[in-house]
């Protein structure tokens, strides 16, 4: 009693052991399982966000490589629109110049993003500068997109040639996103979380409803790649996980009690007893192990349901078609699983088997795993038993078996193509319904007719022969074409192929399959007329014709190009356009043939050679043109080797020519009818001071637009249009040279010729000064001839009346002798006058010295001052030129004459007001003197107011002899200067004195 006290009390122990531990274990086994689960949920997260990445990557580089190479789409939209067909993660595309959104597509929606500087704007701005740092894809985001909504943002950075050109953009709203994750929180099993740390603040976001704290709940995350968000995935707490640990426990507390009870009961059994349950027990197990290996290996699934639907067994087989665990099956009711079975013929028939308990069988599309399962049901009264085999492979292939058939009958039915079946005999037995639209014959016409006959009889042998050879060659495949009389009567040009089939069983007929080639043949007609035509072109033309592609392949030459070259046909197809030419020109032939795929067309000019080596100048044209798609250099080449012959001698004759142009002394230059300078010899370049380079290629009145109202231009200008030779002189104002020039027109231009005339000018102008010098002396002689014969012959013949009337009488008169005084008076008065217009003519001008016109206005002034007094005059200054080099004693006096005549001739009805002024004009200073008297009739008097002894007032009561005016002409003149008057009869004169700034010896 006590032994089976102690062995039932160490059972329970141990038992109760063995299954808390076990209880203990199932409940780690769980948590493992739920972490796995985890795990799996992770990778299969980081697979759909790589797959995404993956979309986005893709499509921002396939834009920015577009826009690196080719440079910003003109058709953006379109190419945008392929992108994001292929890419079904992206809502949109951008690109960017720097920051600034320039396109965007979809463009309905999210026009606010447009013009939007990402560069500047703080809130995006850190994340966009990190993608440039990187040079490679960063997403921002999420964040609150400009056209509304959240949203996140690739940006791969462009660089062209090193420099960050803008950005290339996706847009993936958030929904978007999270559809690509598979994260929408329906799953009750596990919680999500999608978190980025603010890239102001620094703190973490949250964007996700579900929210949970990943540092308290068990959760792993994964940190997205190409941007710093954390996605978590944290599995839902099930208490059934606890629940399942304390049942276990509870049961296995009872097993032990249970246990150790049966043990204490059963331990004073017989040996005996306890081995036959032992061999009971083996065998039972063996059984059992025999039949579940059996089952494993057979073929089919093999599963096992109790009454109600609780699996109670299923075989590897089973396993591996419907991809589960036998602990996620056994003792789980198969609707629970696959509820989608309970509407399915596959339950119909489950119940089917068990209320008549009897097989059925049925064929179900299981949908969940895409396969279709053959069912064979055999119930029992403890459950049913279930054979399943996988018959997808065999469904697909009936499918498309059916399909096949179905696609070639309708393939032949509604084929453009006629199919003829034929006995040896030619006789048709069949035709397709596409006979008809192409003979225009039915089956039954046909078979009233003769084949041959409906051949043209020109084609006829040709037919009949082929038709034999069809006989001999069983399994052959033979090619004819010929003329068929349509039933229209019109003929037709049809193709065919026929295969004599009469061997083979299933056919046992010739097959003839033909169709209208009409148009063709009349295509390819027209095309070999039209190659006929442009061979015969090409041929005719005097150079050489080449058309190759971008690789330098020939296509097309003319019979020219190899007559020249040397070499033949082949030759010509095997070689590239540079072998034609020297290695030192090749590199430029090279540039020209990219130039003209690049531009269009280009020129250029080289030695072509030739096979034998001989080198011929060449004037070559390339023009770019698309065939088919592809892009072909076509030109001409044309012999120029007479031309540049001639070229080289018209440049020995113009060198020649140019030489002696340079040679001679005038000025030497030509102008095209354009007016452009095209030569120059070297005297010409004294008149171009811009130089010979500078001034070939531009217009005359460019380089001279000072000429255009000159004598020179207008007589260029007329020469142009009479083709007359013209000649002119002038004075060319800004080289103060005289010119005189002859043009030449023909039918280039002018050819003019400039010669320095300023030496014979100046001697010209000499000579005119000193005849002006000698007719102004002439008129100074008569003058002084007047003056001696009036102002001196009078007194003197007064004085001798007096003197003989002296002599006569006794007595001296003294009335006489007073008389005869103021007559000698007088005429000592004309003599000094005389006296000091010689010596005014013959002073020295060329002692100057600087003269102060305020001090000498003073000293006039001085001189005046009782004539001042008595006339009450009022005399004003200003002088806005201070000084003057010159002969101070002229400036005096022609102060002293101007301000004494103002005075003498003072009008009698106001008191006389002077004003006296300097000013510059040009290269004079003038001094000004005016006044408010008498005034003087200039229409009257203006050609006698300087004149000697001449007054215009006849009252006797003035002072004046006449006798200034004249002198301070006179020491103008001497001075090299000249004087102008204005005047008005009893309003006042104005006397303007004008002198060089310099004396006339200086200039």
């Amino acid at each position: 009693m006590k032994r089976s006290v102690i062995i039932g009390l160490c059972v329970f122990l141990l038992t109760l052991l063995l299954t808390q531990f076990l209880a203990y274990q199932q409940y780690h086994i769980v948590k493992e399982h739920e972490a796995k689960k985890v795990q799996h949920e992770l990778h299969s997260l980081s697979d759909r966000v790589k797959a995404m990445l993956k979309y986005s990557m893709s499509a921002t580089h396939i834009l920015g490589f577009l826009v690196e190479k080719y440079g910003v789409p003109e058709d953006f939209d379109s190419i945008a629109d392929d992108i994001l067909d292929s890419h079904k993660y992206i809502d949109a595309l951008q690109l960017t110049r720097k920051g600034v959104i320039t396109h965007v597509y979809p463009l309905i929606g999210n026009e606010p993003a447009l013009g939007f500087d990402v560069l500047n704007d703080s809130m995006v701005s850190k994340e966009a500068l990190k993608a440039i740092e990187k040079r490679e894809l960063f997403f921002a985001g999420p964040l609150n997109l400009r056209q509304g909504g959240k949203g996140v943002i690739g940006r791969l950075p462009i660089f062209i040639d090193g420099d960050f050109f803008g950005f290339s953009v996706v847009i993936i709203k958030l929904s978007t996103l999270l559809d690509a994750f598979g994260v929408r929180n329906h799953d009750d099993n596990f919680k999500y979380q999608l978190s980025k740390a603010n890239p102001v603040t620094g703190e973490q976001e949250y964007f996700l409803k579900d929210e949970f704290d990943p540092a308290q709940e068990a959760s792993v995350f994964i940190e997205v790649p190409d941007g710093a968000w954390k996605l978590y995935v944290s599995s839902s707490p099930d208490v059934m996980i606890y629940y399942s640990a304390i049942a276990f426990s509870v049961v296995g507390i009872l097993f032990s009690f249970l246990v150790g009870s049966f043990v204490y009961q059963w331990v004073e059994k017989p040996a005996k007893l306890k081995k036959l349950v032992e061999e009971i027990t083996l065998k039972l197990l063996t059984t059992q192990e025999n039949s579940k290996t059996t089952l494993d290996r057979v073929s089919d699934a093999f599963v096992s349901f109790d009454e109600n639907l609780l699996c109670t067994y299923i075989n590897q087989r089973a396993i591996e078609i419907f991809d589960l665990s036998s602990e996620q099956v056994i003792g789980r009711n198969i609707l629970d699983r696959f509820p989608e079975l309970t509407e399915s013929s596959w339950y119909e028939t489950f119940e089917r088997a068990m209320s008549l308990q009897e097989y059925q069988c049925v064929e179900y599309f299981f949908a969940e795993k895409n396969k279709w399962l053959e069912s064979h049901f055999y119930p029992s009264d403890n459950g049913i038993s279930l054979f399943i085999r996988d018959v997808t492979e065999q469904k697909s292939a009936e499918e498309r078996l059916a399909n096949s058939e179905k696609y070639f009958r309708t393939l032949i039915e509604n084929s453009a193509n006629a199919i003829v079946l034929m006995d040896s005999e030619g006789n048709v037995r069949y035709q397709s319904p596409s006979t008809v639209r192409v003979s225009g014959y039915s089956l039954t016409q046909i078979l009233e007719i003769d084949w041959l006959d409906l051949v043209h009889p020109d084609d006829r042998n040709n037919v009949v022969r082929i038709f034999k050879n069809v006989l001999r060659s069983p399994g052959k495949l033979l090619r004819s074409e010929y003329r068929f009389k349509h039933r229209s009567g019109r003929y037709i040009w049809v193709e065919g192929y026929y295969i004599n089939l009469l061997e083979d069983s299933n056919i046992g007929a010739i097959v003839y399959n033909y169709y209208d080639v009409t148009e063709r043949v009349k295509t390819q007609q027209a095309i070999s007329h039209e190659k006929y035509l442009s061979d015969s072109i090409i041929n005719s033309l005097p150079g050489i014709f080449y058309l190759y592609d971008r690789h330098g392949r020939f296509i097309r030459w003319n019979e020219n190009f190899e007559i020249i070259s040397e070499y033949s046909s082949e030759e010509v197809s095997q070689m590239h356009p540079l072998d034609f030419f020297d290695d030192k020109d090749k590199e430029l032939l090279r540039g020209k043939i990219e130039s003209v795929f690049v531009k269009g067309k280009d020129d250029v000019e080289s030695y072509f050679f030739t096979k034998t080596g001989k080198k011929i100048a060449y004037y070559f044209t390339g023009c770019s043109v698309r065939i088919e798609g592809q892009e072909y250099l076509i030109g001409m080449g044309i012999d120029i080797t007479q031309r540049l012959e001639a070229e080289t001698k018209a440049l020995a004759e113009y060198r020649e020519k140019e030489t002696t142009l340079n040679r001679i002394n005038d000025a030497v230059f030509s102008l095209n009818r354009s007016w452009e300078y095209t030569f120059l010899n070297d005297a010409a370049l004294k008149i171009h001071p811009l130089g010979r380079s500078k001034t070939i290629g531009k217009t005359f009145l460019a380089v001279h637009p000072e000429l255009e109202e000159s004598p020179f231009y207008k007589m260029f200008e007329q020469a142009m249009q009479t083709k007359e030779v013209l000649e002119t002189e002038g004075y060319y104002s800004s080289l103060q040279l005289w010119f005189s020039a002859k043009a030449y027109p023909s039918d280039d231009g002018l050819t003019i010729f400039f010669r320095d005339i300023s030496e014979k000018k100046e001697a010209e102008q000499e000579i005119l000064g000193l005849i002006n010098d000698l007719q102004e002396k002439n008129r100074n002689l008569r003058q002084f001839s007047y003056i001696v014969s009036h102002n001196l012959r009078a007194p003197l013949a007064n004085i001798l009346g007096l003197a003989e009337i002296i002599n006569q009488s006794a007595e001296v008169d003294k009335t006489c002798i007073q008389a005869m005084a103021g007559e000698a008076q007088r005429l000592d008065r004309v003599v000094r006058d005389i006296n000091s217009i010689i010596s005014v003519r013959e002073v020295e001008t060329d002692k100057t010295e600087p003269v102060s016109f305020k001090e000498e206005f003073k000293w006039a002034v001085n001189q005046l001052s009782a004539d001042v007094d008595l006339s009450s005059a009022t005399i004003s200054d200003n002088f806005h030129i201070t000084h003057i080099d010159s002969l101070k004693n002229y400036i005096r006096n022609i102060m002293l004459y101007l301000l004494s005549n103002a005075i003498i001739y003072k009008h009698t009805d106001r008191e006389p007001v002077v004003h006296v002024q300097t000013s510059n004009e040009g290269s004079f200073v003038c001094l000004s003197v005016q006044d408010n008297g008498r005034g003087i009739d200039l229409k009257k008097y203006g050609d006698k107011i300087f004149g000697l002894y001449k007054r215009f007032h006849n009252d006797d009561s003035m002072s004046g002899r006449g006798v200034g005016l004249n002198m301070v002409k006179t020491m103008t003149e001497s001075l090299g200067g000249y004087v102008e008057v204005t005047s008005k009869v009893h309003e006042g004169s104005v006397f303007k004195v004008c002198l060089p700034r310099f004396n006339k010896m200086e200039k």
